[in-house]
């Protein structure tokens, strides 16, 4: 029971950090496009949304559904189906003509840009913090070696 509730609370930190980071970057985007504001409906599709990929991080990236699998497996496993997520999302809220190839082709176009730029933020990210605590660890075993030193 209690590995479920640390579970359901992970879930919705997540899904509330997914939501937020939507909503903020359809207002910029928005804000960009000269609108002023946000219909109603707008928000619960990207709520939707938000609840979808959370699920689909939950069980490729949390540990606790799939256990070990490589990175770049898990982010291929992640993508596909956040792929249809997003499908769904548009011809259920009509986001663009659905009949229409060239706005598919330019809806998977930015939806591959857009988990590119995702990817390379987060690799880069994870490069940084891994040489900062690479460089700590080098710092923890000079200290160490010279507290041995001085005790022999």
């Amino acid at each position: 029971m209690k590995k479920i509730l640390e579970a359901a609370v992970e879930l919705k930190t997540w899904a509330c950090l997914s939501f937020t980071a939507a909503v903020l970057i359809y207002t910029v985007c928005s804000l960009a496009f000269g609108e002023r504001s946000m219909d109603l409906v707008m928000v619960f599709e990207l709520l939707g949304l938000s609840v979808g990929a959370t699920l689909l991080q939950f069980v490729c990236f949390s540990g606790k559904v799939i256990k070990k699998m490589r990175y770049s497996v898990r982010m291929l496993v992640f993508s596909i189906p956040m792929f249809g997520v997003a499908g769904l999302c548009a011809v259920l809220f009509r986001w663009f003509p659905i009949q229409d190839p060239w706005a598919w082709i330019s809806f998977a176009a930015f939806y591959l840009l857009g988990f590119i730029g995702i990817t390379l933020g987060f690799e880069i990210y994870y490069w940084a913090t891994g040489r900062k605590y690479n460089g700590l660890l080098g710092q923890y075993k000079a200290g160490k070696e010279r507290n041995e030193e001085g005790k022999v």
